[in-house]
């Protein structure tokens, strides 16, 4: 979707040194949306496992649902000046509404 390639971590690798990785060779903009969406993942991913595993929400997702919500989510970064996000063509930047994935 990011039109990046991206390589899966080697095995035994940490989380840090594949985004380490991901981001040679990149110019400063694209480094810093790399960046952008690296965290952007990681905090969608631990607020999934919090609503999974603590009591928070008591909710649960499947895979599609959670991509949607950051996808949707990258999207309101942008909106709201996180102009390196859009640099690495996040899905339907422009154009408002939730995003749909076809199963």
């Amino acid at each position: 979707m990011l039109r990046i390639q991206f390589l899966a971590p080697a095995a035994g690798s940490s989380a840090l040194d594949w985004w380490l990785l991901m981001r040679e060779g990149l110019n400063k903009v694209k480094r810093k949306g790399i960046d952008s969406t690296f965290m952007l993942i990681s905090w969608k991913i631990w607020k999934e496992w919090n609503n999974r595993i603590l009591i928070f929400n008591d909710q649960r997702r499947n895979v599609n649902q959670t991509v949607v919500e950051i996808i949707d989510e990258g999207k309101a970064w942008i909106d709201a000046g996180a102009k390196h996000l859009g640099s690495l063509g996040w899905p339907l930047t422009q154009g408002a509404g939730r995003t749909r994935i076809s199963t």
